[in-house]
């Protein structure tokens, strides 16, 4: 069974903190291997739902893999505008 989480929506107002959420969100999901639902900006500003398990972490990007392309990926920490923490049981 999968509980959801309430999402963390992210915006502009107080930048430095949200950044610290993100990361202390993915880093928590990282140690308890959770999965993610993030909501991802592209370059071109296009906004696709992932699902992603994140494997390892620094201070400006996830490497996760996804399922949404079923390949390992980069994400950066500053293009995900909403998440998710998915725990499976």
């Amino acid at each position: 069974m999968n509980r959801l989480y309430q999402p963390i929506a992210f915006g502009q107002p107080g930048l430095r903190e949200e950044k610290k959420i993100i990361f202390d969100s993915i880093k928590s999901a990282l140690l308890l291997e959770n999965k993610l639902k993030i909501d991802y900006c592209s370059t071109c500003g296009e906004i696709t739902t992932r699902v992603i398990r994140p494997l390892s972490l620094t201070r400006t990007s996830v490497r996760a893999h996804c399922e949404l392309r079923n390949k390992v990926r980069s994400f950066l920490l500053h293009r995900i505008r909403k998440m998710q923490s998915i725990r499976e049981k």
